[in-house]
């Protein structure tokens, strides 16, 4: 099964220019958004639940992307906040700054579905 990213997206859950100077409060700032937003209920155990797994392994790419997520129960279905990090942060093991930060949730019983999301160019 694939997602297409435009049923993910929500341009409530973008935060443009993130306040947070580290990847811990940068991750709080973004599941913070989701949560105003009625996508998650359980703010604090969320982002432990994601932080746990970043520590495990670092989601930090090249091209200063980062994409901090968790499978979990706190969630019934995908979601997806966005933050924007102009200055950058530090993350992880990365020597490189990051500046855009894709924070995902994904159901517990999704084991690899969240793995395939494209895109739908297409006009319509």
């Amino acid at each position: 099964m694939s997602f297409p990213l435009n049923e993910l997206f929500d341009s409530k859950q973008v935060v443009l220019d993130l306040r947070a100077t580290t990847a811990a409060e940068a991750i709080w700032e973004i599941v913070e958004l989701l949560r105003a937003n009625g996508r998650i209920q359980k703010a604090a155990r969320f982002y432990d639940a994601v932080m746990e797994r970043e520590k495990k392994n670092s989601t930090a790419t090249e091209g200063g992307v980062a994409f901090p997520h968790a499978r979990t129960n706190l969630v019934e279905q995908i979601v997806l906040g966005m933050g924007c990090s102009h200055a950058g942060v530090s993350f992880g093991e990365s020597t490189e700054l990051i500046h855009l930060i894709f924070v995902i949730g994904v159901p517990q019983q999704m084991v690899n579905d969240y793995l395939v999301c494209w895109a739908d160019w297409r006009d319509d």
